[in-house]
């Protein structure tokens, strides 16, 4: 299994389909110890598609439901960047 990412933006015409890791990248990783590689590998592929953003809503599947979203963080030399001070998020229980 690979988890996607399925972004619908206001005034874009389509939505975009973007790859984010395997299921298995996925069972290596541990919630409560490795939020940064985990935003490497879930949030990083799809962080340039955001310019502008500050609203995201999201409904996570799978081993997904497992990650603490809020949490996740890239180092930087100023210090680390959570998505929690990056962006006002909003988790779905369904895409509906």
């Amino acid at each position: 299994y690979h988890y996607m990412a399925f972004i619908v933006k206001k005034n874009d015409k389509y939505p975009l389909l973007i790859k984010l890791c395997s299921e298995d990248e996925l069972k290596k990783m541990s919630p409560e110890k490795e939020l940064s590689e985990l935003y490497s590998l879930i949030w990083k592929p799809i962080s340039n598609k955001l310019n502008g953003i500050k609203t995201i809503y999201y409904t996570p599947a799978g081993l997904l439901n497992n990650i603490p979203f809020h949490a996740l963080y890239e180092n930087k030399v100023e210090g680390r960047e959570y998505l929690l001070d990056k962006y006002s998020l909003n988790q779905l229980t369904s895409t509906r």
